[in-house]
């Protein structure tokens, strides 16, 4: 899968940057979440070892392969950039 990183910033998401698709509220949380337009919310995935929920979309214009993984900052976005991992759906 082609992934890709991004920030609870408004200019990365929409006037409620602390909210995902699911109303997670994403400030107030350490939970590991993933934008993914192909997979249903809730959905688990295994990326590196590490555990994400999809509970966010990305812009209609990205669907299959892509998952956007939320980083803190745009430091890490940036220096991470586009990656092609291998992802497994749990459940």
């Amino acid at each position: 899968m082609i992934i890709s990183y991004y920030t609870a910033s408004p200019d990365e998401t929409d006037d409620s940057p602390c909210l995902t698709a699911d109303m997670t509220n994403i400030c107030d949380s350490d939970e590991k979440i993933v934008a993914c337009n192909w997979l249903p919310i809730d959905t688990l995935i295994e990326i590196d070892g590490e555990k994400y929920r999809v509970a966010d979309r990305m812009n209609r214009r990205y669907q299959k392969p892509y998952i956007d993984v939320l980083v803190d900052t745009k430091e890490e976005a940036f220096k991470k950039g586009r990656e092609i991992k291998l992802v497994y759906i749990i459940k």
